[in-house]
């Protein structure tokens, strides 16, 4: 059985582990979880080799694929198995010299000196196979990994594995479609076992996925792509087609609102910390709302022109995922991801080199930096996004009734909808959020069917 030979030839590799002195780790930790909160997210894999496909690519260009993953997937998976997979540890740092995304090292791991390994290598977080370790090693392995400051996603595949996983405090459980005796893959174990894990855990669904409507029914936090991607002759177009826009409803103020923003279907929500907006929140209150949101939904927290200090301690208190600034971008220490924001008058600003989870654009206004309600001229991006390979987040005007030709033109990460939503600045309005949400979703939905 090629598990067999494959975990007899991993005990080889670890007994030349053991006691080995690992390099200082060079690259920051980023939180996996963070980037995983809401729903469709794609964690895109690069592998070389699987015993089940062979060879996948003979070119493995790992900053190219890294690039050609960058405008939509929002974690990246290496494969560094050697002798069946045809990886190298090496394959981490090759990818987080490439993009701030956060890593996940998949092997086969056994033992607490691969953990040490992955964390020197660069990784963010590591898999564990249930089906691999029994209740004792797993915890060991958690709380090794934890230790370190990374985290782990559990892989399961039976419902006894689930049982072990969640027994053992498991935060994100990954569903394998695939089994790995026989390498069938069947897409329904996602269904059958997500209906006993907890909805305040992470669920990832891996393997055989192909196409957008696979995945809205898989109905995840996120799901691991790699084959599909791979044998594609065009890796960036094919990982696009697999996804939809994501909508953020931003300047959140009451709870109320915030739950009818989740519930009308918004993938990210913004809380404003900027003192002179209308729309500002007090970090405290922002805590309130967070906590009472399930994690279906990403908390983006505003910010203007603050310290490293400031916004580590706003962001802190207030529980959000992400860090949306505007201004010269500090060296943030936080693990979460950030997304740069910038002002458009008449052309396109200077887009400095900032390494981030994603760039916003919205109309310039020197007061208020987002919920104007005005327009600038989204066909400036147009020409722009094709050699822009980042995520890109759109405002500035947005509506039901006009933010899905913005989406049909630019095909965006996200757009970030605040005034176009409101009652008033702060208050939202209930029958709005649906209209937009629907529209952006179908909008996304209808583009990709004709490019298809």
């Amino acid at each position: 059985m090629i598990l067999q030979r494959i975990i007899e030839q991993k005990q080889k590799e670890i007994s030349a582990l053991k006691g080995r002195t690992f390099e200082k780790r060079a690259f920051p930790l980023r939180r996996l979880s963070s980037h995983l909160q809401g729903k469709h997210n794609i964690i895109a894999e690069i592998k070389k080799a699987s015993p089940s496909a062979g060879i996948l690519r003979h070119d493995l260009d790992i900053p190219s694929l890294v690039r050609a993953y960058e405008p939509y997937a929002s974690a990246i998976s290496v494969v560094t198995d050697g002798s069946f997979f045809a990886g190298n540890l090496g394959m981490i740092a090759d990818v987080k010299k490439t993009t701030s995304l956060p890593v996940l090292r998949k092997d086969f791991i056994l033992d607490e000196a691969q953990i040490n390994e992955s964390y020197a290598a660069g990784a963010d977080a590591v898999l564990l196979i249930a089906r691999l370790l029994s209740r004792e090693q797993m915890k060991q392995l958690m709380q090794r990994t934890h230790e370190r400051g990374m985290e782990c996603i559990v892989e399961v595949h039976t419902p006894e594995d689930v049982e072990r996983a969640l027994t053992c405090g498991a935060l994100m459980i990954g569903i394998n479609n695939r089994d790995l005796d026989t390498f069938a893959v069947d897409l329904e174990t996602t269904a059958r076992l997500k209906k006993i894990i907890p909805a305040d855990v992470i669920v990832v669904s891996e393997s055989g996925f192909q196409t957008i409507d696979e995945i809205i029914a898989a109905d995840t936090h996120a799901v691991l792509i790699g084959t599909h991607l791979l044998q594609s002759n065009d890796v960036a177009s094919t990982l696009q087609a697999m996804r939809r826009t994501k909508v953020k409803i931003c300047g959140i103020t009451s709870r109320a609102d915030a739950l009818s923003a989740v519930a009308a279907g918004a993938d990210f929500l913004g809380f404003n910390f900027y003192p002179k907006s209308p729309r500002f929140i007090a970090p405290e209150h922002a805590k309130e709302i967070i906590a009472a949101l399930p994690n279906t939904v990403g908390c983006v927290g505003i910010f203007v022109h603050g310290s490293e200090e400031s916004v580590l301690r706003i962001a802190t208190i207030s529980g959000i995922d992400m860090i949306q600034y505007y201004g010269a971008l500090p060296n943030l220490t936080l693990p979460l991801p950030v997304i740069v924001s910038y002002g458009v008058d008449h052309a396109l600003p200077n887009i400095d080199d900032a390494e981030a989870f994603g760039y916003l654009f919205d109309t310039h206004d020197p007061d208020l930096h987002g919920g104007t309600g005005r327009r600038f001229d989204h066909h400036l991006l147009h020409g722009f996004k094709k050699d822009f390979r980042k995520k890109l987040f759109v405002a500035g005007g947005l509506t039901a009734e006009n933010g899905g030709d913005v989406i049909c033109m630019l095909d965006p990460f996200c757009v970030d909808i605040c005034s176009g939503v409101e009652k008033s600045p702060g208050i939202k309005d209930e029958a709005k959020m649906k209209a937009c949400v629907a529209a952006a979703k179908k909008a996304s939905d209808d583009c990709q069917k004709v490019k298809a």
